[in-house]
């Protein structure tokens, strides 16, 4: 199971549905490192780019989808 998404968006708020979703991974630790790996440095327009998925972003979050699946 890869319980940690990666969101990434061009403002605070979120696109409807998934548009905003990037990808899951194992562990918290490989979600930091991507977004991290992501950074772009002295550019006014954005923060992150995702170059694998061919996004832009000045948003990110992590989110744990286990709070989402064993929710009570």
């Amino acid at each position: 199971m890869k319980p940690f998404l990666v969101t990434a968006s061009e403002s605070y708020y979120p696109c409807a549905g998934v548009e905003d979703w990037i990808r899951c991974f194992k562990t918290l630790e490989e979600a930091r490192e991507y977004i991290e790996s992501a950074r772009v440095e002295n550019n006014r327009y954005y923060k992150y780019k995702f170059e694998d998925v061919d996004r832009r972003a000045d948003f990110v979050e992590i989110i744990d989808l286990r709070d989402w699946i064993f929710e009570d």
